[in-house]
């Protein structure tokens, strides 16, 4: 006579076959993701040529770029949590980097007739508010308006000159009047410390 526990493990065992037979047969789910046809509309496939023109090699052209990457936020807790919840799902249309350091030099945004709407109208508030707070200068150039690269480069060239007076990036590396008053004050020398 068989024992029943052998019973029920040969049962178990054939159920366990059958599961992974039948996943095996069943298509595994599709996920709802499909590549876009381009990254850029139209109007901006045309301005990024004539950024690109314009850039040569002293600026990096760089597109949709997420305020999140732009900006650092200084605040913490709540605070941060609530400025990032302002800028997580937003982005700019070009930015002007560094070719050296990759510091954003510029933020570009291409105004068609969607930013007369007043939510948008709402949300271009915003975008200036950061870009100012951030030290980020900020140009728009109305899509409607057809400038030639010469004029661009031109409008470029006054942004980036005037910025000279807005705070500068945050540079991971620098040192706080605080930090470093607290580094002197330990940097004292002391018995076997090495330096």
């Amino acid at each position: 006579m068989v024992k029943p526990w052998i019973m029920l493990v040969i049962v178990l065992a054939v159920a366990m076959l059958a599961l992974v037979r039948l996943r095996e047969r069943t298509p595994a789910r599709k996920l709802p993701f499909q590549r876009v046809a381009s990254l850029l509309t139209p109007a901006e496939k045309q301005f990024v040529q004539v950024l690109d023109q314009v850039a040569g090699g002293r600026y990096r052209v760089l597109s949709k770029v997420r305020f999140a990457d732009l900006f650092t936020i200084q605040a913490s807790g709540k605070d941060w949590w609530q400025a990032f919840g302002r800028i997580s799902n937003k982005h700019i249309d070009f930015v002007l980097a560094d070719p050296t350091s990759w510091a954003p030099l510029l933020a570009i945004e291409l105004d068609d007739s969607s930013h007369s709407r007043p939510q948008r109208r709402q949300r271009d508030e915003l975008v200036d508010q950061i870009c100012r707070a951030g030290g980020l200068p900020l140009l728009r150039i109305p899509v409607r308006k057809r400038l030639s690269p010469e004029e661009v480069g031109a409008e470029i060239a006054r942004q980036i000159s005037s910025s000279e007076g807005l705070p500068t990036p945050a540079d991971p590396h620098a040192v706080t009047a605080a930090q470093a008053e607290t580094a002197a004050s330990s940097d004292a020398p002391t018995a076997g410390r090495r330096r």
